[in-house]
């Protein structure tokens, strides 16, 4: 510290051992951007055997399932569905919101206790959740779905055509320890939003010098209430 007085802080010490067994198929045909057609996932079960009280126990199931269909030329219709879900004494947690590689990121102003050495090492984010914090929501168990149309979108800089490709999404997801209720009633009757939340938007693809860039403009929604647009480089 500032005063250079020397600080007693209590620490922490927990090992793991942590094997994993995965099974993977993947048949995709890829287009400039993204994959057009067929199919890949990855089931996965990781368990961290508790062999004494210092030693971290715990097992998670995890599935990653994407289905692609090309619907004419590069057009094409993707869907996701992927979540975990972590059980016994040390159980993972998983940080819910944001997409990989966000440049102007933020974080959800509640505040997480993170207090356990596990709560450091084995954390994982479900991502993609666009119009979110990336610590929306956190919990034992998460599930996502991502679905979006995705079509090329011609543009011309100086004569010279610049590839761009665009998508339509939509995103929903929620994470949970104990109970999750995804929806509830208004007191007018109408359907809304509970622990889910969900996103819909349009996002732009391209390639300039080399650097993949992304721009996504989404909207979250309680399907009772619409936000604010969101710009996510």
């Amino acid at each position: 510290n500032q005063a250079g007085i020397p600080l007693d802080l209590p620490t922490k010490r927990k090992f793991a051992l942590t094997p994993s067994l995965g099974y993977v198929h993947d048949d995709v045909i890829w287009s400039y951007f993204y994959p057009k057609a067929g199919t890949r996932y990855n089931v996965t079960l990781a368990a961290s055997p508790r062999f004494s009280s210092s030693m971290l126990g715990f097992v998670t199931p995890q599935l990653d399932f994407r289905h692609y269909i090309k619907v004419i030329g590069d057009m094409s219709f993707a869907m996701r569905l992927s979540g975990a879900a972590s059980f016994g004494p040390n159980p993972q947690k998983f940080f819910l919101g944001g997409m990989d590689g966000w440049i102007n990121r933020y974080f959800s102003a509640t505040t997480y206790p993170l207090t356990e050495p596990e709560d450091f090492a084995f954390y994982a984010v479900g991502t993609p959740l666009r119009g979110f914090a990336y610590n929306e929501k956190i919990g034992t168990k998460y599930g996502l779905m991502n679905l979006a149309l995705r079509f090329p979108f011609p543009i011309y800089v100086s004569g010279a055509p610049l590839a761009l490709m665009s998508e339509a999404f939509v995103d929903a997801g929620s994470a949970w320890t104990k109970n999750v209720y995804l929806f509830e009633k208004t007191p007018a009757g109408n359907l809304k939003t509970k622990d889910l939340l969900m996103s819909t938007g349009i996002g732009f693809r391209t390639y300039l010098f080399g650097f993949y860039l992304k721009l996504d403009i989404a909207w979250t929604t309680t399907l009772d209430t619409w936000a604010k647009p969101q710009y996510i480089f």
